[in-house]
């Protein structure tokens, strides 16, 4: 096993000069044969092990990496194609009211991951926007925003990115760099970028010098030898670098030994990559606790099982790291069985698709489509999938053959802002509410919430929600949302909404959001300071989801976007809040939403 040095920093600079050489040195795709290192795959943990905290390396991992990301060539990063997220930010002025160190630290504790689609959008406009805060240091905001497109899961946008960097690069962005190369899937070139980073006594702080130390240890030992493995864990070891993970990995290459791996709550792709050393990783059974990088990359990764890039893809659109076109892209390419398992709910979803965008009859592509959205509504993802089947609905029109489809149609394409569309479906069904009239007019109201442009009059569709609150259509705490968007937008409440509003246990309203935040935010949203307010939203919002968080924090959000000058993105927000459960018609009458709805 590697020794500890007791702290000598010139043996340490000369090992840590060794480490980076052998990243350097190292030909792409390096690894040793099988039993070369002196592991032995057939004395290895069963791959049940895992669960216990061992893994079973079943085979070696082509090229001791992922497969590019389709889309790239051989060792080539991912780079901005026309099916990629357009590169958009924010207009001029972006950053008044803010310095670049107090950016930077609402930044960093931002919780990332966001659940929401509208403040994850946010974020991303946020950190491709060129405008830089006055105040700090030349690259030190470029890294951070590379950083913040990483944590989020945001590859792509990531590598766009990198393709504006500004030059000569510094330590922080290089480091951030690299660790978007490796996850994309090009270690040559990760391996010949942190070898330039200065880690002994360097700028790097955190999490992204951690990230550093790990790749440079990484690197070293991607050919499996036990005396590059050794070096690695020497100087981790050196830095009291506390990664069980990945000294275990070492530690086991080192001395040819099998592996006991501690379980960890949060797999990273770098975790993934020391993790292949070992050999092919049992990846169903590391993403339940994958972070958003790591589930991009096993989602674009051709070599795995189509039924893992499924779940992989499914759980990044859940917290925002793909979106509705890169659901729809892996839904359209990954290979489904002709009959996939019940069990296989992703796999039924994707078969769907396929089916749906093959399908040329309206009817049948109607009934495909419902069938869909009703498998997504299951597992909670009715909004991404919606927003990746719109096109599809989009394309069908109003007619009586189609007249028992309206509602599906509705709800799809509100989901992916096609108001107009939207309103000629819910008109279909004539435009007289109560017994005997077109019971789909309550999706009005949800239009004249979601829609800036005011498709519908703002105002003029609260009767519909009126007629929902006296007609216990709505919970408790769909009344309490209900009446918190409306109040944040400046509508008039209707009494039954307001009164029936009050219902709701204290128990049942989440998190109350941190005090000294809200008014911040609210100065912030009077001045127009967009880029304040965005980062001031998302401390207050935190990074759940709209549909639970606390109805003050949502409110307040809300109207502090409207002020601000983002009123299309309060709207749809106030639209997450509500679009889940609003009450979806049984019949002639309405489904009331579930008492436990939140």
């Amino acid at each position: 096993m590697a020794s500890r040095s007791g702290g000598n920093r010139r043996r340490f600079c000369l090992v840590l000069a060794a480490l980076a050489g052998l990243a350097l040195a190292l030909p792409a795709g390096a690894q040793s044969q099988p039993g070369q290192d002196g592991m032995d795959a057939s004395t290895l943990a069963p791959p049940d092990a895992i669960e216990s905290g061992q893994l079973a390396p079943l085979a070696p991992v082509e090229g001791g990496q992922l497969a590019p990301i389709p889309g790239t060539t051989d060792a080539a990063p991912l780079r901005q194609t026309e099916a990629s997220p357009p590169v958009a930010g924010f207009s001029p002025g972006l950053w008044q009211g803010i310095t670049a160190p107090e950016a930077a630290m609402l930044a960093v504790k931002a919780e990332i991951p966001l659940h929401s689609p509208v403040l994850a959008a946010l974020w991303r406009r946020l950190m491709l926007s060129e405008e830089e805060p006055p105040g700090g240091q030349p690259g030190q905001f470029f890294a951070l925003r590379l950083d913040g497109l990483y944590r989020a899961g945001l590859l792509k946008d990531a590598t766009a990115l990198m393709a504006r960097a500004p030059k000569p690069a510094d330590p922080q962005q290089t480091a951030a760099g690299a660790r978007v190369l490796m996850g994309l899937g090009d270690d040559a070139k990760a391996c010949n970028a942190v070898k330039t980073i200065p880690l002994s006594g360097g700028p790097l702080k955190g999490r992204i010098r951690n990230d550093a130390l790990l790749m440079v240890a990484f690197c070293a030992a991607r050919d499996k030898q036990p005396n590059h493995a050794s070096l690695a864990a020497e100087v981790l070891r050196d830095q009291n670098f506390a990664e069980p993970l990945a000294l275990a990995v070492l530690d086991s290459i080192a001395e040819s030994k099998t592996p006991k791996l501690p379980r960890t709550d949060n797999l990273t792709l770098i975790d993934y990559k020391f993790m292949s050393l070992l050999g092919k990783v049992p990846v169903e059974r590391v993403l339940p606790r994958a972070t958003p990088d790591l589930m991009v990359a096993i989602a674009n990764d051709p070599s795995a099982e189509a039924s893992t890039r499924v779940a992989a893809g499914e759980a990044a659109v859940r917290i925002n790291a793909l979106d509705e076109a890169d659901l729809a892209g892996l839904y359209r390419t990954v290979a489904v069985p002709a009959a996939p398992a019940a069990a296989n709910a992703g796999l039924q979803r994707a078969g769907l698709f396929q089916a749906a965008e093959k399908e040329q009859t309206p009817n049948r592509r109607a009934a495909l489509v419902h069938q869909l959205l009703d498998l997504a509504r299951r597992d909670g993802l009715l909004m991404p999938v919606a927003r990746a089947i719109a096109p599809l609905t989009d394309g069908l029109r109003e007619t009586p053959d189609l007249a028992g489809f309206t509602e599906t149609a509705i709800e799809t394409l509100l989901a992916a802002g096609k108001y107009d569309h939207a309103v000629g479906w819910t008109l279909f069904g004539g435009t007289e509410a109560g017994p005997g009239g077109n019971p789909l007019l309550h999706w009005m109201t949800l239009i004249d919430i979601a829609d800036a442009e005011g498709h519908v009059p703002h105002g003029s569709s609260l009767q519909y929600a009126e007629d929902l609150a006296a007609g216990g259509a709505l919970s408790p705490i769909m009344l309490q949302r209900l009446a918190t968007v409306l109040a944040a937008l400046q509508y008039e409440i209707p009494p039954p909404i307001a009164q029936g509003s009050q219902n709701v246990a204290k128990a049942d309203q989440g998190k109350p959001p941190e005090p000294s935040l809200l008014p911040r935010l609210q100065e912030a949203a009077t001045k127009k300071a967009i880029g304040k307010t965005v980062l001031l939203a998302i401390a207050t919002m935190g990074p759940g989801p709209a549909t639970s968080v606390h109805p003050q924090a949502l409110g307040e959000t809300i109207h502090a976007l409207a002020a601000a000058g983002l009123e299309a993105d309060a709207r749809r927000l106030a639209f997450e809040a509500l679009y889940d459960a609003w009450p979806r018609s049984a019949g002639m009458g309405l489904a009331p939403t579930p008492q436990n709805s939140n």
